[in-house]
């Protein structure tokens, strides 16, 4: 606590959240804004490994409703390099400019690794290019389309199951469910990944039927910016 209450970085970090409680939007847009590697490790001792400080559960409860028709029929291998999340569901996490995710295989089967990239808008209205680094571990190669993510961010444990509702290589697209968390914090969405900056009329067609079959309208998610965007 010392050593981030001198770092000026790590100190803002703290002061910024204390006032947002449960909500989640506020305490992300503080993260986005100050958090560094100080701020990391006074969250990671403080919070995840001693459990000095609880976070407060959110005042509407996530629960994961958890799709139940799953694209089987998938591998790590067709995930392999860089995608852009085009369409988001949820406003908090999802909606960033310039997402660009890029896995990579593991040197242990049915494991891999992600490198998400985005900008995010901080308190004071500049953008800051942010990553994050996540293990994709793909537990029953039977049912391929469910993947586990782990990572820590910001010192917190986060544990994410990924649900592949629709992929199609020709078309260069994959829809995903995801639901997951750290402690009392869940968070559940959906996304569009596309291995260009913009889907053809064509695809946009086909995985919009799709994700209707699902219960889900690209009229309720967002639309990152994809254009100008450089992946580090």
């Amino acid at each position: 606590m010392a050593t981030c209450m001198m770092d000026s970085e790590c100190r803002d970090a703290v002061m910024c959240i204390n006032p947002c409680g449960s909500n989640q939007t506020c305490v992300f847009i503080c993260l986005s804004s100050y958090a560094d590697a100080k701020f990391d490790a006074f969250m990671k001792c403080a919070v995840t490994d001693n459990q000095c400080v609880v976070l407060t559960p959110p005042d509407h409860p996530v629960q994961c409703r958890k799709p139940t028709s799953v694209f089987t029929s998938f591998t790590l291998a067709d995930i392999q390099g860089p995608w852009y999340i085009v369409k988001g569901k949820n406003p908090i996490y999802d909606c960033f400019d310039c997402q660009i995710s890029t896995y990579t295989s593991g040197s242990l089967p049915y494991r891999g690794s992600v490198r998400e990239q985005y900008d995010a808008r901080t308190v004071n209205g500049s953008v800051r290019r942010l990553e994050v680094t996540e293990t994709v571990i793909q537990r029953n190669p039977m049912n391929g389309g469910v993947l586990n993510f782990n990572s820590t961010q910001d010192g917190l444990d986060h544990q994410e199951e990924f649900r592949v509702l629709d992929y199609s290589q020709n078309h260069g697209y994959i829809f995903m469910y995801y639901c997951g968390g750290t402690g009392a914090w869940m968070y559940e969405g959906a996304i569009l990944y596309s291995r260009t900056p913009q889907l053809t009329p064509e695809a946009m067609q086909q995985v919009t039927s799709s994700a209707a079959a699902h219960g889900y309208s690209f009229g309720d998610f967002c639309s990152p910016r994809t254009s100008d965007c450089i992946s580090k």
